[in-house]
């Protein structure tokens, strides 16, 4: 063979390579595990030059589009750092392709083995358990010759849903011995890595006091329980649940209550002396409770005679309202205080 056909052989072979398939791949990925309702969140899209040339302008540009169901609504395309777009142009809806789709166009050179990369914003509009997302490598003209369509197509799923992506159904506290049976029941779960189990005796302030891990994402009804042991019965005990996403997002259950037979709390009792005076015994057991109150002495009419304004202190706390200038019949004594009413009925002769 002469020199003549070695180089016209090798002229050859370039341009079958080039000619050959100019191979790209397209891979998107949900960055978020978890979009509540009304907040925005982002896709990579990623697409690759695998192919053993370069990907040149203007004969071989790409022409990707990335569309998301109902759930989501497509605001924007930028570079992966938040910054303006600079390896491609995009057009959002565009006319003749699905709703909820942005169509990409490269405006530079792909090189071999060189990948561009773009992050597309949305913003989640309908709750959703999941909504899949799916991402096609298309061409401006006809199709790359030799492309690979394996690689042409890719998927991903956004889950979107309530600002609280746990469902709880139930959650109830019970007494039991010197214990407090905690039970809750989930209707769904999206992404839920654990609960936390907090536990107050003044109802605002809460410690953890266990965890247990969620169930991750089901739309099965889930059941769990939890028992605190050996607790103080002259306290009301309060709990609540920190649910805690994989993302590190936590929202707080409403707070229920254990109260024990052998709760004094705050107790009253009432009677009247012989020189016709009305005492009342307050028994301030739960220092939790708040100490200010007011005591009322109140006629079979529903009319206020007295009142005084008492701070409790532990143990029991003696009130007296004076009788001679009361008549005969029946009083009642109501003790009124930040967190209960507590009320007596006496006799006066």
């Amino acid at each position: 063979m002469t020199i003549k056909h070695i180089t016209l052989a090798l002229i050859f072979s370039l341009l079958a390579l080039l000619v050959q398939a100019q191979n790209v791949s397209i891979n998107i990925n949900a960055e978020q595990d978890y979009t509540p309702l009304n907040t925005n969140g982002t896709i990579l899209m990623t697409i690759c030059n695998t192919g053993p040339a370069n990907v040149i302008l203007p004969s071989n540009r790409i022409r990707p589009l990335v569309t998301v169901g109902a759930a989501a609504s497509i605001t924007n395309v930028t570079n992966p750092d938040g910054s303006p777009l600079s390896t491609f142009s995009f057009t959002i809806n565009d006319p003749g392709t699905p709703a909820n789709g942005v169509r990409l166009i490269n405006n530079s050179t792909i090189t071999r083995s060189q990948c561009l990369s773009a992050q597309i914003h949305y913003l989640a509009v309908n709750s959703a358990t999941s909504d899949l997302v799916s991402g096609t490598v298309g061409f401006v003209g006809a199709q790359t010759s030799g492309n690979d369509i394996s690689d042409d197509n890719s998927f991903t799923t956004i889950n979107v849903g309530s600002s609280t992506p746990v469902s709880l159904a139930t959650f109830v506290s019970k007494a039991d011995g010197k214990n407090a049976r905690l039970s809750w029941s989930t209707a769904q779960e999206v992404h839920n890595s654990l609960f936390e189990i907090q536990h107050s005796t003044n109802g605002k302030d809460f410690e953890t006091i266990g965890t247990l891990e969620g169930k991750g994402t089901t739309t099965v009804k889930q059941e769990y329980n939890f028992t605190h042991y050996d607790l103080d019965p002259s306290v009301i005990h309060y709990y609540r649940l920190k649910q805690i996403d994989f993302d590190g997002n936590y929202t707080f259950s409403r707070s229920v209550s254990v109260k024990f037979d052998a709760y004094l709390g705050i107790q009253l009792r009432v009677s009247s002396t012989p020189t016709r005076n009305i005492q009342a015994w307050v028994h301030y057991g739960d220092t939790n409770l708040a100490n200010a109150s007011e005591i009322q002495l109140i006629d079979y009419l529903g009319r206020k005679i007295m009142s005084k304004r008492i701070r409790l202190v532990p143990g029991e706390n003696k009130i007296t309202f004076e009788g001679n200038l009361l008549t005969t019949g029946i009083y009642i004594v109501s003790l009124i205080s930040q967190n209960s009413v507590v009320s007596g009925k006496v006799i006066l002769n």
